[in-house]
């Protein structure tokens, strides 16, 4: 029989009588819950040293921390005294800055006012003695200009001259028809050599055709040395209207011979841009002894035929004496066609001057003309400079300087800064 234990409750102090192997157990279980209890009690320690080391290492860390904000407020403190310090100096130092700036631009505009001053003065200087200038060359200009007035004048009088006494030679005066023209420029000539003349109207028709006026030339024993049928046409003449001088040469030719005349002789102011007839005195070749001159040339003709029939005279008086006589006329015929010659050669010669003159006239017209007209582009350049003189402005000569438009930058900034 095994052995008898006695315990005891430590609670309730009981005693129990438990045998060895009861007690055994129980010892070891009292054994384990001991360990347990050592177990936990070690724990329950460690976890108040780990908790008092937390604690510790708390506190040890919230010091440290509390030192370390401490250190940083006071560095943030030495930082913003700096920074106030910095601001400060630097408040000063701009408000330095300003007073140097301000008194540099005091100093800037007051040089830059005495500077203008100046420059002021030397452009009323210049103004001044532009305006002098403008006014001796406005002077001067209108001199210029009263003076090629008076030439353009003097010219154009001579032109107008001129071109009268062109359109005298020309003769196509208003309300006088070319007929009359040249009956009344024969009756002129009739002192002065033609008292042995007649030049008188046609007024026989012939084969149903007649001619303007006959000439007929006489000595003073009354032989007829020359004589000539005249057809006179204007251009204003209603039945004379789009015609040419040569729808007139055939009738022409016919009525010379039906008037037995030497010659026949068209005055025509038709076709006044044909410079063939503008010569003056022409021949017409398809027909013999026919000439077309213009009503300029008309004392000219009358002249050359008068003198042509005077230097036939002596030959036409010895004809009459050889055609009493019955003399062989070959000697005769030889000398009438040298005379033909002479006269064609005198003739071509008179009306080669003649035409001359008119050209010569007509150029010196043109020339006048052109020396008008250089004149009054002198008159419009002189106006054109007067405008551009009138234009000047001190803007316009101060344009494109660098230090002027500095200088009136300035001043406009000035002014925008007082108001």
């Amino acid at each position: 029989m095994a052995s008898q234990k006695v315990i005891t409750c430590p609670s309730c102090k009981t005693t129990f009588n438990v045998n060895e192997e009861t007690f055994t157990h129980l010892l070891s279980h009292l054994k384990e819950d001991e360990i347990e209890r050592n177990v936990k009690k070690r724990l329950d320690l460690a976890k108040v040293e780990k908790q008092n080391e937390i604690n510790f290492a708390k506190e040890q860390l919230k010091n440290e921390m509390q030192k370390i904000v401490t250190a940083g407020e006071k560095e943030i403190l030495s930082l913003k005294a700096d920074i106030k310090s910095l601001t400060n100096s630097n408040n000063e130092l701009k408000k330095n800055q300003q007073e140097s700036i301000k008194l540099a631009k005091i100093t800037a505009k007051n040089e830059l006012r005495d500077e203008i001053t100046k420059r002021d003065l030397q452009v009323q200087s210049l103004n001044s003695k532009l305006t002098l200038a403008n006014n001796e060359n406005l002077l001067k200009l209108q001199n210029l200009s009263d003076k090629h007035k008076i030439t353009i004048n003097d010219l154009t009088s001579e032109i107008e001259r001129l071109k009268t006494l062109k359109s005298k030679l020309s003769t196509k005066m208003i309300g006088e028809s070319l007929e009359q023209h040249c009956e009344t420029q024969f009756n002129l000539m009739r002192a002065d050599g033609l008292k042995n003349a007649t030049f008188v109207k046609d007024n026989n028709l012939k084969n149903g055709t007649k001619a303007d006026y006959l000439l007929k030339v006489f000595s003073d024993d009354q032989i007829e040395v020359a004589s000539a049928i005249f057809e006179m046409k204007n251009e204003t003449d209603s039945d004379s209207k789009k015609k040419k001088n040569s729808d007139f040469f055939e009738k022409l030719d016919k009525d010379r011979k039906d008037k037995n005349c030497k010659y026949a002789i068209l005055v025509s102011a038709l076709e006044p841009q044909n410079d063939f007839y503008n010569r003056g005195i022409v021949e017409i070749s398809d027909y013999p002894y026919m000439y077309a001159v213009r009503p300029s040339c008309f004392n000219a003709i009358i002249s050359l035929i008068r003198d042509f029939g005077m230097d036939t005279l002596n030959e036409k008086r010895e004809l009459n004496i050889i055609k009493s006589q019955s003399i062989d006329l070959t000697n005769f015929e030889d000398n009438l066609e040298n005379f033909k010659n002479a006269f064609g050669i005198n003739f071509d010669r008179a009306s080669k001057n003649f035409n001359q003159a008119i050209e010569q006239i007509t150029k010196i017209i043109e020339q006048l003309e052109k020396t008008k007209t250089f004149l009054m582009k002198v008159q419009d350049n002189f106006r054109i400079a007067n405008g551009k003189a009138q234009g000047i402005t001190i803007k316009r000569l101060t344009n494109g300087n660098p230090f002027m438009e500095r200088i009136f930058k300035m001043i406009r900034e000035e002014k925008n800064e007082k108001e």
